[in-house]
């Protein structure tokens, strides 16, 4: 089974998604682009992916060039 939106939203010029995998684990797509750190996807779960989504668009609202 493929990964499953579970969440969306857009901010500013991005679209943010929220994805479930078959594992349970969650991870973020920023503009149809898997959300990496350290050159890895960032999975966790639905609260730590979703702080890590403010966290993002915080980043993001204070660079908005990026």
């Amino acid at each position: 089974m493929t990964p499953v939106a579970i969440y969306t939203e857009s901010f500013g010029a991005y679209a943010y998604s929220v994805f479930k995998e078959d594992e349970g684990k969650y991870y973020l797509v920023i503009n149809e682009e898997p959300y990496c750190e350290d050159g890895e996807v960032f999975h966790g779960s639905f609260s730590e992916v979703s702080a890590k989504l403010e966290e993002v668009k915080l980043a993001q609202s204070d660079n908005p060039e990026e």
